[in-house]
């Protein structure tokens, strides 16, 4: 089998979990559904970012073939955001009571009827129409692939490895890190099509994006608890009072990850300057 039946395969798996997870029943779909759906997305378009590399006259039509698939990634989104919401507040709230008076309560079921009418919205992005556009939209990508071969591939994770060294180069800011891990992720999920899971730099840069996202979790919530806690700071004490000390706590414990996001850079930048220096002594060695 070819690289680019490879690619194929995997391409097309893509896009049958997504025509798969859109075409689930109302009834049947979990917040697991919503984050799959993004997720697979999240990979296509990561892929148009290999194409491009070797494959120069893909890029005037990569806007065109990701429209196909925006339109359910930014609905499923806004669904997605809301269901977090939900479970940030169940988290820190554990016994709270739907139909109690109390401000946590009334936040709740606001951010419930908000998720029903963002799930409606989603639903007119689902059907047969839908599934037909983006199957068709995965053979036209599916011809792109044919460029691909094995050198190019060797090439194209030369090229990653030196982009993830470029954003790793100095400690990150809190300002720029949620950006930097989608660009550290688009490039971890191509090299993963080649390189195992057991590399040294795959398992690194996969620690990083993972402590990254723990610390953006925590940073949204103490964001979301502060919103809840302004605007309703002057019904219940005692409920802000605790909402007050979760966000204190988050907040702490994010102080503490955001150290551990720029000591796993720094072992990262390490080990892909090892990488490095082992490809060129072994270049010069030949």
């Amino acid at each position: 089998m070819t690289d680019d039946d490879n690619l194929k395969l995997y391409l097309r798996k893509k896009i049958n979990t997504v025509i798969r997870e859109l075409s689930t029943s109302a009834d049947e779909r979990t917040p697991e559904t919503f984050h799959r759906l993004r997720v697979e997305i999240k990979k296509i378009r990561a892929l148009f970012s290999l194409i491009a590399y070797v494959d120069g006259g893909f890029k005037k039509h990569s806007k065109k073939y990701f429209e196909q698939f925006k339109p359910p990634f930014k609905k499923a989104g806004k669904v997605r955001q809301l269901q977090m919401e939900e479970e940030m507040l169940c988290r820190y709230r554990p016994d709270v009571k739907l139909k109690s008076k109390t401000p946590v309560a009334q936040w709740l079921m606001i951010n419930q009827k908000k998720q029903e009418k963002a799930i409606a919205v989603f639903e007119k992005e689902t059907g047969n129409k839908t599934n037909k556009r983006i199957d068709k939209t995965g053979e036209k990508i599916e011809a792109h692939l044919d460029r691909i071969t094995q050198r190019s591939l060797i090439e194209y994770n030369k090229y990653a490895e030196a982009e993830l060294r470029k954003r790793i180069q100095n400690a990150f800011t809190k300002k720029e890190t949620h950006d930097v891990r989608k660009q550290i992720k688009e490039l971890l999920y191509n090299l993963k099509l080649t390189v195992s899971a057991d590399d040294r730099v795959i398992k690194q840069t996969d620690h990083l994006q993972d402590t990254i996202g723990k610390w953006h979790d925590g940073e949204a919530t103490v964001i979301y608890l502060d919103k809840i806690i302004d605007e309703t700071r002057h019904e219940n004490k005692q409920d802000i009072v605790r909402l007050m000390k979760a966000a204190k706590r988050i907040s702490d414990d994010n102080k503490k990850l955001f150290q551990q996001i720029n000591e796993s850079r720094k072992k990262l930048k390490n080990i892909l300057d090892e990488t490095e220096q082992r490809q060129g002594d072994a270049k010069f060695k030949r």
